[in-house]
């Protein structure tokens, strides 16, 4: 067999970005989640007053996957949709589930900037911890 390790080199690639978010509360951990996610895509600002209302039901296990399932669904409406989530208001917030409601802005991808590729959100290292009264989450996107 033909030796062909001279013809390719392993190279030292990170697929994944990963930040910590330090937030006031729980339901703020939501809020900065979702324009933090947006902030890494984008320097774009959405227009409210052109929004549309938009509810979003969450249910999940837990208080990762809840948070985890937003950010999932904040990242699906920005790709799929071409939606950014402004005005957030919490109709309910629990540990397992989350109605929310937000205003929906339409985004033109020919006429913003994008910064990252953001792909999805993982559940690698995913954790929320509440430190001193500030809730910190721990977030592994791949891009």
């Amino acid at each position: 067999m033909e030796d062909i390790s001279a013809k390719y080199e392993i190279l030292d690639h990170t697929a994944d970005l990963g930040i910590e978010i330090t937030s006031d509360s729980y339901q703020d951990l939501f809020i900065d989640s979702a324009k933090i996610t947006y902030s890494l895509l984008t320097d774009h600002t959405p227009v409210s007053e052109k929004a549309l209302q938009k509810n979003i039901p969450l249910t999940a296990i837990d208080k990762e996957s809840l948070l985890h399932d937003w950010i999932a669904e904040v990242l699906s409406l920005f790709w799929s949709d071409r939606i950014m989530l402004t005005d957030f208001i919490f109709n309910s917030l629990t540990n397992k589930e989350a109605q929310i409601e937000a205003k929906s802005t339409k985004v033109d991808f020919d006429k913003i900037d994008l910064k990252e590729e953001i792909k999805a959100v993982t559940y690698h290292n995913f954790t929320i911890k509440n430190v001193n009264n500030k809730f910190i989450a721990n977030i592994i996107y791949d891009i």
